[in-house]
């Protein structure tokens, strides 16, 4: 349920493995974090798995768009 992404290391990261660009501390939680999104349906249920799903500031109509990792 991943649509797009605004970081590029991030996107990276997701589609390739790639972990330059990602903080090396937070490398497994990132990954277990867009696991979770990718086979989450519908979005609302990530909050089930302990991770704090916030509205994004930007968009503020969407319902979740932001994840917070630390």
């Amino acid at each position: 349920m991943i649509r797009n992404f605004r970081h590029n290391g991030l996107r990276r990261f997701y589609e390739r493995g790639e972990r330059q660009r990602v903080p090396p501390e937070y490398a497994d939680k990132i990954r277990r974090i867009l696991a979770a999104l990718d086979g989450a349906t519908p979005l609302e249920s990530i909050g089930r798995t302990g991770y704090r799903p916030h509205p994004s500031r930007r968009q503020p109509r969407r319902l979740l768009g932001s994840q917070r990792i630390r």
